[in-house]
């Protein structure tokens, strides 16, 4: 089986980066050293350019922090509660288009996370429960073919992992278990011509 489906397979396995948006990482602090209690602490990039904006309230970040590129494009936006995340956060382009919407529950991704191409077209759905990967998790193609999908149960890949070619033809198939490629793993090129591959327990059986 050529290598490169292999590093398809992997370069599919998506996270969602914690920190994206990362509003007040370098928030004005006080002569103490410590933020204000209560004011809007102002984070800048090391060239002087406003790069966030972060409401605290008893101390805590509390409302809605806002993080900038260096052109003062909006870079994302997170809700906090009592310096919890909770809500949608949002990320975007530096063009202002959306980048990616993360939903939180007390301060961990819950839900359906989706990531978007420039264009406005979803690139990949992330189902998280508790801040852990699980379910079917999906990357598409810009032209909105599915291009890989794989089931992710409480953080751990389980079952069939598939990928398809731009045109829709079929790519490759693996089994996973306790995540680590298990079972027989199968690969089609674009002709059709299919190939197998043995693995047990995340070793190829010769």
């Amino acid at each position: 089986m050529p290598s490169h489906t292999l590093r398809t397979i992997a370069s599919c396995i998506l996270f969602l980066g914690a920190g994206v948006c990362a509003p007040g990482a370098h928030a004005q602090k006080s002569p103490s050293g410590a933020v204000k209690p209560d004011s809007i602490a102002i984070g800048y990039y090391p060239t002087g350019e406003m790069q966030s904006s972060t409401p605290y309230r008893n101390g805590l970040r509390e409302g809605i922090a806002t993080s900038f590129y260096k052109n003062r494009a909006k870079m994302g936006v997170t809700t906090f509660k009592a310096g919890v995340k909770v809500g949608t956060e949002i990320g975007y382009y530096e063009s202002g288009k959306k980048k990616y919407e993360a939903p939180y529950k007390a301060g961990k991704q819950d839900g359906m996370s989706v990531i978007y191409y420039e264009s406005g077209k979803v690139k990949a759905k992330i189902p998280y429960r508790r801040g852990v990967k699980d379910g079917a998790e999906i990357q598409f193609f810009e032209n909105g073919r599915k291009q890989a999908e794989i089931t992710v149960r409480n953080g751990l890949k389980n079952g069939l992992a598939s990928t398809w070619y731009d045109d829709g033809k079929k790519e490759s198939e693996f089994l996973f278990k306790a995540d680590k490629l298990d079972g027989l793993s199968k690969f089609w090129d674009r002709s059709g011509v299919m190939q197998t591959k043995m693995w047990k327990k995340g070793k190829e059986v010769k």
